[in-house]
């Protein structure tokens, strides 16, 4: 990533890879510590945001490591599931892990 900045041209460490992972791991975070804590006003909505940006069509040519894809992938769904199970949406929950099992 290139910045101007008084007139002169400067690289800036910019790593889009590392940063949606880093973007979905901290919703997936947050969401956690927030389900923990029994707060549920914005569970599925930090989660449904993470799950828009892990499915994008081609999210893998921005994201170098297929492999950590995969695993932040898996994690979400799974948190997802949990989500759902403990709101009594049974039919997501399982829905959300088989969807985690097939990555």
């Amino acid at each position: 990533m290139i910045c101007l900045e008084r007139k002169t041209i400067k690289a800036v460490p910019f790593n889009l890879s590392q940063e949606i992972i880093n973007f979905v791991l901290k919703i997936n975070r947050i969401t956690m510590e927030n389900f923990k804590a029994e707060d549920e006003s914005m569970d599925l909505k930090l989660m449904t945001k993470a799950i828009d940006l892990l499915m994008t069509p081609h999210i893998a040519k921005y994201v170098e490591s297929a492999k950590s894809l995969g695993s932040v992938k898996i994690l979400t769904f799974n948190n997802l599931a949990c989500i759902y199970k403990k709101k009594k949406k049974f039919a997501l929950a399982v829905k959300a892990v088989s969807f985690a099992i097939q990555i």
